[in-house]
């Protein structure tokens, strides 16, 4: 049988020109024009766009990958990660978009990578921050996503015009976007009884029966009221559980000890958390249109915005509400010409905005700045029709300084009212490079309820002042946040945060930059009315970089936080230690290559898996890695410069050595830890998670007509993540690869694979597989635009824990040509034959299966002329008795 594709994948055909362009695919969307109607989307469709001189015409249509979400949660102290954005908890589903994340720390966007500020885990939908950027408990964060959750297909519609270029003193732009959630669900089966219960339930999900009986392969079998878990596939009852709250279910959820797997145990009524249900998302639709208008006049400017959106929650029910809302911002700005000269030409600039919006509006992106609620000193994030109003007044020294003040006023009807002042002064120098204050005053008051009026006040100041003297960069900076709720005149809640740091920067040389950082910061709570000291943090930040020549680079880095809770105070003291060091260094015109990581990070582990209400653990963190590179063609042979006879030698061989520890450990003494005493790694008691990675090669003659390698790696894994499974992965590997060219258009590969790996769990071995495999391949190449490769290969696999064993043989072809000057085609086929299968592949780790299989890839590459670009790849996998996979890649590219 043939399994049918819904769309092809991967697929990008795109034509650009002056006037013109379209995309046809899968693409990201983006639209940052307008103030309520921006948004990003990962969508698979059309896009196509028509420029009219000043004017631009574009349209989408396409359908999207995920939906949009949003999230702002404080840090934990000592917890740099993992952070659950998503896929996680009694009833997450779904998957992050790979890419669609924007992540915020105190207001500051950060770049995703291991070298950089974050890295994520979509899979598991999971942030984790790395060590170049602190995380406490302080720290606000946030984020923008999109969650692959879609229970029905959602379709994104936009039609946009625009007139006017960037900079242009008119711009006009006007857009109407739809996103459109399709009838027919995705994850489920929509029968009657579903639709009908659909059709009632208005604007909210409905929870239906969640059971079938009488099905082979269920996991659970009816008892009277209720359901028993039977294990995996032997029972007559497939179930669905929905998480409804503590002691709001019948169930209980609980992990079977032996494999590991999840279940659900009746506990009796109101005695568990879960019940048997399916919770039934109703479809939905959003539309959103808006304008912006941008006109500017010498020193005068001017822009507004307006939107109006409409949202119907469940496409099935009558009783949905329509919800529509209105949205608009007005902003205008004037700069005087030059009214003085104070160390620069001296200007006024002014600016005032204004801004509504209705309750039931709803955007289609983020519209707002990360964290507003701490702008404006709120924490009630309900619903209401909301008026901001904020005038700005600067005076401005050319590039030296710059002096001024701004009133604001938000007024979120029926629920509160906050007014903003805020004074501000920069400075920059020579001597005094930075110095800077700013002051902000926030009095919130809210609505009158049974309780009386409650008001809140905030102050915040920040300063910051650095010099320079000689190589030395002295500086200092204050921080305070100080806010209080009262109500009848009594201190109802607040916070009081006040930090002093210091900064020394050292440059003696080019080469060498040192930074020191300082600070300690002071929390005071109200408790019972009264404030008293909640806790004492301390920081202490190093950094050193040294780059003696090009070739060499060294950088190290160390963070230390302490944190002291008060006498009587809730929570525990912590201490955080977060370093990394790096050395990369290169000689003899890169013959002789170095690179060496050593990194450490506190974190905290929760076991979500055994436990759902597991606590958490301070854990630390260990990745330290070597690799050493000898040998090789060196920059001076490939430029035909001089060598030294010892450069001509180890032109011949290469050497290349890799050496990784990872180590993720629970253990109170550490000191082994950070020496890398291997003896205590790995420990059952102690390790959450350890890997061991040692890998040495070695190549003759390294890009010569005859070229012989061989590798050696051992892999030692211990994964205790899961308890109460403890994992021990062995992985030992030995490959060695012949090439030599026979004639100049025959030559011959070969290659040989001894693999041992072994698993088990709690000391129980689970398997252990030994792999030999044997492969060899002959290349014929009748022009230098041709090749074509036959091969044999021969696979032999062995269980010794359950005597289970395999061998097949592996057919190969390869063809690749030019079937013109500017055209390319290469086809691959591999046929797979067991000549033996005996037992059970326990873990299904054998290469082997039980048929034969059949696997398949094509490409064309085709340049049409100098404008432009097509490529086709079409690969697929037949197996006896499972449905063919077709996979298909098309692109074009044009430019004229």
């Amino acid at each position: 049988s043939t399994e049918r594709l819904e769309n092809l994948d991967e697929v990008l055909i795109k034509i650009e020109g002056s006037r013109a362009s379209a995309t046809l695919g899968d693409f990201p969307a983006r639209r940052d024009t307008s103030t309520f109607g921006s948004f990003e989307r990962r969508l698979s469709g059309a896009e196509a766009i028509a420029r009219f001189g000043d004017a631009r015409v574009r349209g989408i249509g396409a359908s999207s990958r995920g939906n949009f979400r949003t999230l702002e949660f404080l840090g934990e102290e000592g917890k740099q990660g993992p952070y659950v954005l998503a896929g996680s908890g009694p009833n997450a589903t779904g998957v992050i978009v790979a890419g669609s994340e924007r992540v915020w720390l105190n207001g500051r966007l950060l770049t995703r990578g291991r070298d950089r500020d974050y890295v994520m885990d979509y899979s598991r939908g999971e942030i984790e921050f790395t060590n170049r950027v602190l995380v406490t408990a302080e720290s606000r964060l946030a984020v923008d996503l999109e969650i692959a959750e879609q229970p029905y297909r959602r379709n994104l519609v936009l039609g946009e015009a625009t007139i006017g270029r960037e900079g242009a003193p008119f711009t006009w732009s006007t857009a109407v976007t739809s996103e459109l959630d399709g009838l027919s669900p995705r994850n489920f089966t929509l029968n009657d009884e579903r639709r009908a219960a659909l059709e009632a339930a208005g604007d909210g999900p409905v929870l239906v029966s969640g059971a079938v009986c009488g099905v082979d392969g269920g996991d659970y079998v009816e008892e009277g009221d209720h359901f028993r878990w039977a294990g995996a596939d032997s029972g007559t009852c497939d179930v669905s559980f929905v998480f409804l709250g503590e002691n709001l279910g019948d169930y209980s959820r609980e992990r079977d000890v032996d494999s590991g797997a999840i279940y659900f145990l009746f506990q009796g009524a109101g005695l568990g958390n879960y019940t048997p249900g399916l919770l039934l998302d109703a479809p939905r639709a959003h539309t959103l249109a808006d304008t912006r208008l941008a006109w500017q006049a010498g020193r005068l400017s001017l822009s507004a915005d307006g939107a109006f959106s409409r949202e119907d929650r469940n496409r099935f029910s009558d009783s949905s509400l329509l919800r529509e809302g209105a949205a608009g911002t007005a902003t205008l700005a004037w700069e005087s010409s030059r009214l003085t000269e104070l160390a620069g030409p001296v200007t006024l600039q002014t600016r005032a905005t204004f801004r509504g919006e209705q309750r039931d509006f709803a955007s289609l992106g983020r519209d707002q700045e990360v964290w507003r609620g701490e702008t404006w000193n709120f924490t009630d994030t309900t619903r209401a029709d909301e008026g901001t109003g904020e005038a700005t007044v600067a005076l401005v020294g050319g590039t030296r300084w710059r002096a001024s003040g701004t009133f604001g006023r938000l007024d979120r009807r029926e629920r509160f009212a906050s007014t903003r002042r805020e004074g501000a002064f920069q400075w920059t120098g020579d001597r005094v490079t930075r110095a800077s204050w700013r002051e902000e005053r926030v009095s919130r008051d809210d609505r009158a309820d049974s309780s009386g009026t409650t008001e809140g006040d905030l102050v915040r100041r920040h300063g910051e002042l650095a010099g320079r003297l000689g190589f030395l960069r002295p500086g200092a900076t204050y921080y305070r946040d100080r806010r209080e709720d009262t109500n009848a005149g009594l201190a109802a809640a607040g916070r009081d945060e006040e930090e002093w740091g210091g900064t020394l920067a050292l440059a003696p040389a080019p080469s060498l930059q040192t930074d020191l950082r300082w600070a300690r910061r002071t929390t005071d709570v109200v408790d019972a009315g009264t404030w008293v000291r909640d806790r004492v943090a301390r920081t202490l930040e190093a950094r050193t970089e040294w780059t003696p020549r090009r070739s060499v680079r060294a950088r190290i880095s160390w963070i230390h936080r302490a944190v002291d809770i008060e006498a009587g105070r809730p929570g525990v003291d912590t201490r955080s230690d977060l370093t990394r060091s790096d050395l990369s260094h290169e000689h003899f015109g890169g013959l002789f290559r170095g690179e060496y990581v050593y990194e450490t990070t506190t974190r905290t582990f929760r076991n979500l898996v055994a436990d759902p209400d597991a606590e958490s653990v301070p854990t630390l963190a260990l990745d330290a890695s070597a690799r050493l590179r000898i040998g090789g063609r060196s920059r001076a042979r490939a430029g035909g410069g001089n060598e030294s006879r010892a450069a001509r030698w180890l032109s011949v061989v290469q050497f290349e050595t890799l050496a990784q520890v990872s180590e993720e450990t629970t253990r109170s003494d550490r000191g082994p830890i950070y020496r890398l005493d291997l003896s205590a790694f790995q420990s059952d008691d102690d390790t959450v998670f350890g890997r061991i990675l040692t890998r040495q090669e070695v190549t003759l003659f390294p890009g010569a007509i005859r070229e012989v390698s061989a590798r050696w790696e051992r892999i030692d894994t211990e994964d205790n993540r899961a308890l109460p499974q403890r994992l021990d992965i062995l992985t030992e590997r030995t490959v060695l690869r012949v090439r030599n060219r026979l004639t100049p258009r025959w030559s011959v590969e070969a290659e040989g694979t001894l693999q041992d790996e072994s698993r088990s769990n709690q000391s129980v071995p689970d398997f252990d597989v030994r792999l030999r495999e044997i492969r060899g391949d002959l290349v014929h190449q009748p022009r230098p635009a041709t090749r074509i490769v036959g091969g044999l290969g021969l696979v032999d696999e062995r269980n010794d824990v359950n005597g289970a064993r395999a061998r097949s043989v592996e057919v190969r072809g390869e063809l690749s040509t030019s079937v013109s000057t500017n055209g390319r085609a290469r086809s691959e086929v591999t046929w797979s034959h067991p000549t033996l299968f005996e037992g059970i592949d326990a873990g299904n780790r054998f290469r082997t299966r039980e048929d034969d299989r059949f696997e398949w890839r094509g490409t064309f590459e085709l340049k049409v002329n100098e404008w432009v670009n097509t490529s086709v790849a079409y690969s697929g996998r037949a197996v006896v008795g499972v449905p063919t996979i077709h996979l298909l890649r098309a692109e074009v590219r044009a430019l004229f």
